[in-house]
């Protein structure tokens, strides 16, 4: 007997252009793997209410398909609308970053209550984050009682200049990982998108050696290195593509395709 697949795709600079697009043809690749017997799941640092319609174009809807959101934090079956797995960052944590950020004025935080887009201080790049999932970002000065996770939100150059020391000084608190190089990311201690496969093949009794795993960031990396295949894109980070079992084109020539016809169909 043939052990069914089960593939978990990123999506930004994994399933996505450079642009931001995505090219028919990826999509009818992933509906081919499913068609194949695959099961699929987005896994993706975005909220899920941004993953949603991404999920049914991708067919997931139907396919009995699955999405990971917020690094890791959600697990929601598409078909049913409900969440297996919910994990929040406490507000505790929430706070003590809060003091760390004071000191940097140009980086904004961003957080989620309710399945929307919050921030104590707007700046682009939260703009960016509500444009990416189709939403709005709303103001307000408290944070809630936990959130699935919490974004620094800034310059790229600026992010590098403390990427290092934010992980040395906060690392027993929370996980943090770079998503798009304009984010920071925390998340629960031990919450991210490895954590999540595993979770996930527990709960449907799935063998995570009969997965495979498509990413290009940093927050990719705990999944590649989780799953039976690690597929790294040429696009990616460097330390990505270092651990990764394959390496697909880039993002740019819808290099996921080629991963997928060898892995998949």
């Amino acid at each position: 007997m043939i052990m069914q697949k089960m593939a978990f795709f990123d999506i930004d600079g994994t399933l996505t252009r450079p642009d931001g697009s995505i090219a028919p043809a990826v999509i009818a690749a992933v509906k081919a793997a499913a068609k194949n017997g695959v099961k699929i799941v987005l896994a993706s640092g975005r909220p899920t209410f941004g993953m949603l319609e991404l999920a049914r174009t991708f067919g997931l809807d139907e396919s009995d398909g699955y999405v990971i959101s917020y690094n890791g934090c959600g697990i929601y079956h598409v078909p049913t609308g409900k969440y297996l797995v919910q994990h929040y960052v406490k507000k505790e944590t929430l706070l003590l970053l809060d003091t760390e950020i004071q000191r940097y004025p140009n980086i904004s935080p961003i957080f989620y209550d309710n399945e929307q887009i919050l921030t104590t201080k707007r700046n682009y790049y939260v703009d960016f984050e509500a444009e990416l999932n189709n939403s709005l970002a709303y103001e307000r000065d408290y944070y809630p009682d936990g959130s699935p996770k919490l974004i620094w939100a800034a310059e790229v150059s600026e992010l590098d200049l403390i990427e290092t020391q934010i992980q040395q000084k906060f690392n027993t608190h929370c996980t943090i990982a770079r998503s798009l190089p304009c984010f920071l990311e925390f998340t629960p201690l031990g919450i991210d998108k490895g954590a999540a496969i595993q979770e996930i093949c527990t709960l449907l009794n799935h063998p995570i050696a009969a997965t495979v795993a498509f990413g290009d960031g940093n927050n990719d990396k705990t999944m590649l290195q989780m799953a039976g295949v690690g597929v790294a894109m040429e696009n990616g980070r460097a330390e990505v593509k270092a651990i990764a079992d394959y390496i697909a084109p880039s993002n740019q020539q819808d290099g996921v395709i080629v991963a997928i016809e060898k892995f998949l169909l």
